[in-house]
């Protein structure tokens, strides 16, 4: 085995889990490499792929430098298991070892069967759907192919078949319906089989509270009930196959539970299950897709840090805030037919109770009845639900320490592929609660909150957090999933909601809301995949179109959001979050501008240079109409000459070169004037950080970043804070009170580009600018990226009056290093001595 040289990160339509799915007939390989040594980069690579240990596509060595290629070999078919191997060759000449990957194809237009469902359905009933079937010869192969709406858990004579939760992921079922593609164990066959999947509403019947309010507004077009489609293909060793469907062989049943995304589930030892009869449904309009993203699973877990007896029942403390549920050890002496019930919230009040009113109508709470028959010990946690929670309070148990009951964190299956920490507490503090937030917080869409009767896709929140996201987790095709979220609920006049899937939010969209296009852009540049762009792009031109449509005189005035949700003293008011510092249409108009940027870019992937060239024109067309605007350039002052006014007027690149250094001194003056506090919004937050440090007032960013006072996210460590809050005061009150909101965690990435000083500047991280800040009151930075091409690693110290930077760059990537003078470097680890 050549211990220089091996492949890593490979993956299959940018999918880097144990199987990924492959929904066309010529899927994308691309891969990273390890190595040690300097300037390495990929003259060849050799693929060799097998379909049943025969060999299917042998491309022998390609010479090429491109660490990604598309599949070209034989037909491939639904439901092939494919195995790939890969050889990568160096500059030197040098072959890697051969590592070897498998992914399954799904192609949509083979999932054809039946949808089924039970009569007399009612809100929050859980059915288990039943078929048997016999096999009597040996299985080569057997792939189900499912969706049950809302969603589905699946077993296989009794044993369930993966530890996927939520699936299919959340969608507008009017639009998309995503089935879940699960290669089953020929060993957990037998000869009389069982095949059950157990269906929940999930997001398919979520009324009550928020959504009922909505519903009289607007139809949801992803309500409807509860329904079963399923696909078994079964493969013998003797060339024969068979197939089962959903239909009326089926049986079904109502089970012991109950359940409710959002007001929590119910499980009931001594209920008898009721036959219910099956029957034909309709068929939704959503188009069938394999779910080719990460799924849902448990995580982590929390053991209690506190247990207090309490009220006739024990309050536990978590110690972190979570999204997820709990898991509880019942003992066989509590068969007396009680009821063990759990109820969850983020915070206690001052009396150190649970505090409650912020979840609205998410009553989240859990329940066990235990049955006088069963005698046995057993544990026990909900299926379809989950709670936002940091605290329980638990009644109906006689007694409880620390291993009675566990807190278990459900989010989908994103890898945590980064690392970061420096010598200042509060920043480590801080990047801590993003990633937790994140965590809590990605659940098949980017929610804004795990706890109240929202969780909802906001794209005006979005628009920042895109940025910070793929630095800290892998997240390739979940963004795809969103862009398709957006451009499913576009309307014929190019219109996109507030929210995807569309569940509440304006239509049009606030202006800022074009997190879709930011989305595409990202996957691009983190991961190399252009698909969100090529697939949508005509979606991205209706939306502008749009908002063209919008302007006079070439700027567009119309704003729903702006800078939202800043700290009380800058907002209209406590309850209107809607800056009063910062003019709403100055973000609406920038980001409408902004678009211009991107479509450039994207026309350009697109291989439409004249559309690129127009692009580029309009960009500065709208940037002058902007700066006659809100600029005067003799001042440097935008708009207000709010903090958020000069960052974002910086950004969005619309003065010239003067009068951007006059921006950028009265942005640092506004901010240590007002004692490095922020009057900053969602979306100018970050901006101020990073205009700062682009202009040289670095100490300035810092400054705010580390402050642990009111208003900062400091200030919400300081006050105990696991995750990032809505609002920097602690409210009490259930309008806009999450204590687990990503949306000022979008900062995150200014650690990464700025204190780091990494930037990728082209797709798939094959280049990346290192140029850190160094704050004089900083004296480390240590920070890591496992790009798609291998680990990117940053770290520098103080010493004296000397800065020591460290420099590892992955194969196959050029960067350009900002030390004491410009480095172009290939691969290697390099250090530099700077004197400060």
């Amino acid at each position: 085995m050549n211990n220089i040289l091996r492949p890593i990160n490979m993956s299959v339509d940018f999918q880097q889990c144990d199987m990924p799915v492959a929904d066309s007939k010529t899927p994308v390989f691309s891969w990273g490499v390890e190595h040690i040594r300097k300037n390495m980069k990929q003259t060849a690579y050799r693929i060799v792929a097998k379909r049943d240990s025969k060999i299917i596509w042998d491309t022998d060595f390609v010479a090429s430098d491109v660490q990604m290629c598309r599949y070209s070999g034989k037909e491939l078919f639904n439901n092939d298991i494919v195995e790939w191997s890969l050889t990568v060759m160096d500059v030197e000449g040098e072959e890697s070892c051969e590592v070897k990957k498998s992914f399954i194809v799904s192609l949509k237009d083979e999932f054809r069967t039946n949808w089924i469902t039970v009569d007399g359905i009612k809100q929050k009933d859980v059915n288990c759907f039943n078929r048997e079937f016999y096999t009597d010869k040996s299985i080569k192969k057997a792939v189900l192919s499912v969706c049950g709406l809302g969603i589905h858990e699946v077993y296989l004579n009794k044993k369930r078949v993966n530890d996927v939760y939520f699936s299919p992921a959340f969608s507008d079922y009017d639009k998309v319906i995503y089935y879940s593609v699960i290669p089953l164990k020929t060993e957990d066959f037998c000869g009389v089989n069982n095949l059950c999947v157990v269906v929940a509403d999930g997001w398919r019947d979520n009324r009550g509270g928020w959504s009922t309010d909505m519903l009289r507004n607007h139809p949801v077009g992803l309500f409807g009930k509860q329904m079963l489609a399923a696909k078994l293909d079964i493969y013998y060793t003797d060339g024969t196959n068979s197939t089962i469907c959903t239909d009326e062989k089926w049986t079904a049943e109502k089970t012991k539970t109950t359940s409710h995304l959002f007001e929590g589930e119910v499980y009931d030892e001594g209920y008898i299950p009721e036959k219910r009869k099956v029957i034909i449904a309709e068929k939704p309009n959503g188009e069938l897709c394999p779910q080719n993203f990460c799924d849902e699973k448990m995580h982590e877990s929390f053991r209690p840090v506190s247990v207090i007896r309490k009220n006739g029942g024990f309050l536990i403390d978590f110690g972190v805030n979570i999204s997820g549920f709990c898991k509880i050890k019942i003992p066989k002496e509590l068969c007396d037919g009680r009821k063990i019930v759990i109820h969850h919230a983020e915070r206690v009040d001052r009396e150190y109770n649970l505090y409650t009113e912020n979840l609205r109508s998410a009553y989240s709470v859990d329940v066990y009845k235990t049955s006088k028959e069963n005698k046995e010990d057993r544990v026990w946690h909900p299926h379809f639900t989950y709670h936002g929670f940091q605290y329980v309070f638990i009644e109906g148990m006689d007694f409880i320490d620390d291993d009675s009951v566990t807190a278990i964190s459900v989010y989908s299956d994103v890898k945590q592929k980064s690392y970061f920490n420096c010598s200042d507490s509060v920043i480590n503090a801080i990047q801590d609660i993003i990633i937790r937030t994140e965590k809590d917080n990605i659940h098949g869409i980017f929610t804004d909150c795990p706890q109240r009767d929202e969780r909802m896709g906001w794209m005006n929140d979005a628009v920042v957090r895109f940025e910070q996201v793929p630095y800290n987790f892998d997240i390739s095709k979940l963004f795809y999933k969103v862009v398709k979220d957006n451009a499913v609920l576009q309307d014929a006049m190019g219109r996109i909601t507030c929210t995807a899937p569309y569940f509440f939010g304006e239509l049009p969209a606030d202006p800022v809301c074009s997190a879709f296009m930011v989305a595409a852009y990202e996957s691009y540049m983190h991961y190399g995949d252009s698909a969100a762009i090529t697939d949508f792009y005509d979606a991205f031109l209706k939306w502008q179109s749009y908002l063209e449509s919008r302007t006079t005189d070439g700027i567009l005035e119309y704003s729903h959001y702006g800078d939202w949700a800043g700290h009380a003293e800058y907002c209209m008011s406590f309850e209107d979050p809607h800056s009063k510092v910062t003019p709403s249409d100055l973000i609406s108009c920038g980001y409408y501008c902004y678009n211009y940027r991107l479509l450039s870019k994207f026309a350009e992937v697109c291989k439409k240079p004249k559309e690129k060239e127009y692009f580029e024109k309009k960009y500065l067309e709208t940037a002058e109409k902007m700066r006659e605007r809100w600029v005067d350039t003799e001042t440097g002052r935008v708009a207000t000459g709010s903090q958020g006014s000069q960052a974002f007027g910086l950004w969005l690149g619309i003065m010239d070169g003067e009068t951007a250094k006059k921006a950028a001194k009265l942005l640092d003056k506004a901010v240590s004037d007002n004692g490095y506090r922020i009057t900053t919004g969602n979306i100018t937050t970050k901006r101020v950080l990073e205009m700062l440090c682009e202009y040289g007032y670095g100490d300035t960013a810092f400054e705010v970043m580390s402050k642990n006072d009111y208003p900062s996210l400091g200030y919400m460590v300081k006050r105990g804070a696991t995750t990032v809050w809505e609002r920097f005061e602690e409210k009490e009150n259930s309008r806009m009170d999450s204590h687990n909101h990503p949306m000022y965690g979008a900062v995150g990435s200014w650690f990464y580009k700025y204190l780091a000083g990494i930037k990728c500047m082209d797709a798939g991280f094959k280049s990346v600018r290192i140029k850190p800040c160094f704050p004089k009151k900083l004296e480390f930075v240590n920070a890591r990226i496992d790009t798609v091409r291998g680990k990117l690693s940053v770290s520098w110290k103080r010493y004296k009056d000397k800065i020591y930077l460290y420099v590892d760059v992955p194969f196959g990537v050029e960067a350009y290093i900002y030390a004491d003078k410009p480095y172009k470097v290939g691969s290697g680890f390099y250090s530099f001595i700077i004197n400060k």
